[in-house]
């Protein structure tokens, strides 16, 4: 499978991407996390802990014999922005994050499945959830 990947900071980086993204009617796997830091933590332990099982997850993806396309998005969201009850990542109408990690899967242009906080450290769930024949 093409794996194409991307990182942004903040929702209006994610918010263009995704409009982007979205007109090509292939699938995206959006992971929403907290900023990390130059060691590669998190300010969100649930985030640090999931981030290795996510990575494995993508690298299986890639490395599949699938001929489609996924695009997979890393959205680093600050603590600032996330504690803020009224970030548009808590309230667009298509997303309303309420945990990060959280792990959404788009396809056709809607919401496919998502997993949030400690559904992201069982390998064998997003596995079973993520499938892509």
């Amino acid at each position: 499978m093409t794996l194409k990947l991307y990182e942004v900071y903040g929702y209006e980086p994610y918010n263009d991407l995704m409009s982007q993204l979205l007109k090509y009617n292939e699938r995206i796997l959006t992971f929403f996390c907290g900023t990390l830091d130059l060691s590669g933590k998190s300010w969100c332990n649930d985030c640090t802990k999931a981030l290795p099982v996510i990575e494995s997850y993508t690298k299986n993806v890639a490395s599949s014999n699938n001929t489609s396309t996924c695009h997979y998005v890393f959205v680093n969201i600050d603590k600032e922005e996330w504690k803020n009850q009224n970030s548009k990542f808590r309230t667009e109408k298509n997303l309303k994050l309420s945990r990060i990690p959280t792990l959404i899967w788009w396809e056709n242009a809607s919401e496919k499945c998502r997993l949030t906080e400690e559904q992201c450290l069982r390998t064998e769930l997003i596995f079973s959830y993520f499938q892509f024949e």
